[in-house]
């Protein structure tokens, strides 16, 4: 993950010096990034994949704004350089904390040593407020073989946790604000915009901007999020017995229980009674995984991934209550794999989520994290399940990895995701809220 931090509006009054302010192949980067000219940006990186060859490069970039305005992303681009080894080259966006819609599809550019990934933000991408921070997860995959990594100028095997990578470029309207480009790579002139907005009058009034209060809201928009429901079928708290409603597709559907919220987001509500299924004890508003209209049941070889950006923005019984808000579910032996579960009290590790991990119905066991998150508060999530390894991922950070045992590993699986409150009980039919789960974002990748 690559940690890009503090790129500001006011890009004129940062660049000091260094060939005005840009960096090229003649220029050495030395010191700490504090003692260069552009203090306020600066790369992380972490080396998802440190093998001397590979078949997925991982760059994990983070980026941070260390400044005291927002920054506009649709004026970025971060540059990952590699060298293709003769093959060709494509991505797979893995990873965006805003959501991966708000990332352009990554370019590709030159060849040999100095081919570079283009990362750009697409239009409506919400600005990175001063302060905030993004991370970024994408897999650059060999049209057949395997890319070697050695001869990669901005991979770096001793970064197995993020460290400061100057051979990682960032540009800002054009112009190079962080990084050297490899020799013989190309270096961008500065942007006129830049240089002709030495204005510092709009930067002090632009400093108490409301934009670092709307941090928890990753999309201010009014319209419905790009949610591909195509491949979504909703079970509700609705419906009679033990037969609760099932819904199939999902586009423009819309009840008490699953509606678009206020500021765009999905909502999925639960109720604190309802229909539950005869295997279950608690009603749910959750979406399962669909492929062409049948249930999804794929391999957990491969790249398997569940992204989701979102909040709980009413949890049901209070401090007490435990909301599952996605799921890797095994459909061979029709039990969950993992919940990942969130609680408005602080866990046993000081955070708000959890994961509640079987092999076996009824021998679960939870492991407790320390991320923070106020009900109200947006986080992000990633549930992979590749190459046979779990991997779950909140705000970016990897924070559980476990191997399931061959046998698992040789099931089926698919993806929920949405509302199923752990407090509520099977009863009557109520459209009185009790948990509410929000989604800004959600996107599924099997590769």
């Amino acid at each position: 993950m690559v940690k890009i931090v503090g790129l500001l509006l006011v890009i004129p009054f940062l660049l000091l010096a260094c060939n005005n302010g840009l960096l090229t192949n003649s220029d050495t980067v030395s010191g700490s990034i504090s003692d260069r000219a552009v203090a306020t940006v600066d790369i992380s990186y972490e080396a998802g994949d440190t093998g001397a060859t590979t078949t997925e490069i991982k760059p994990y970039l983070h980026l941070d704004n260390n400044g005291t305005t927002a920054l506009d992303l649709t004026q970025v681009e971060i540059r990952y350089y590699f060298t293709d080894d003769g093959l060709t080259p494509s991505s797979v966006i893995s990873f965006f904390t805003p959501g991966t819609q708000y990332l352009a599809n990554p370019t590709f550019t030159g060849s040999g040593s100095t081919e570079y990934m283009s990362l750009t933000f697409a239009s409506g991408v919400p600005t990175l407020a001063a302060g905030g921070s993004d991370t970024i997860k994408v897999y650059i995959k060999p049209s057949s073989g395997s890319f070697t990594q050695t001869n990669d100028y901005s991979f770096n095997a001793a970064d197995t946790s993020f460290t400061l990578n100057p051979n990682i470029v960032v540009l800002y309207a054009g112009a190079v604000v962080y990084g050297t480009p490899p020799t013989g790579g190309s270096t961008p002139t500065p942007s006129p915009t830049p240089t002709a907005t030495p204005s510092a009058t709009p930067t002090p009034t632009k400093t108490p901007s409301p934009t670092p209060s709307k941090t928890p809201s990753p999309a201010p928009t009014a319209t419905p999020v790009p949610i591909d429901f195509s491949i979504w079928e909703l079970q509700e708290p609705s419906g009679s017995g033990t037969s609760p409603t099932i819904t199939y597709p999902l586009t423009g559907y819309s009840t008490a229980y699953f509606y678009v919220a206020a500021d765009g987001s999905q909502a999925f509500m639960d109720t604190a009674t309802g229909i539950t299924t005869s295997g279950s004890s608690h009603p749910r508003t959750e979406m399962r995984e669909m492929t062409s209209g049948s249930p999804a049941a794929w391999a957990s070889t491969g790249i398997n991934t569940e992204t989701v950006s979102g909040k709980v923005t009413l949890q049901g019984d209070g401090s007490s209550g435990t909301s599952t808000i996605g799921q890797v579910f095994n459909s061979t032996l029709d039990i969950p794999l993992c919940e990942l579960q969130y609680t408005q009290a602080a866990n046993s590790s000081g955070g708000n989520f959890q994961v509640l991990y079987e092999e076996a119905k009824g021998a679960g066991n939870n492991t407790y994290f320390s991320s923070v998150c106020a009900v109200g508060s947006t986080y992000s999530y990633e549930l992979a399940l590749s190459a046979g390894v779990l991997t779950v991922s909140i705000n970016g950070t990897v924070v559980y990895t476990h191997t399931p045992s061959s046998g698992i590993q040789a099931d089926q699986f698919y993806f929920k995701c949405g509302d199923y409150d752990q407090t509520s009980v099977a009863g009557s039919v109520t459209t009185t809220p009790y948990t509410i789960v929000e989604a800004s974002a959600i996107k599924v990748v099997h590769q």
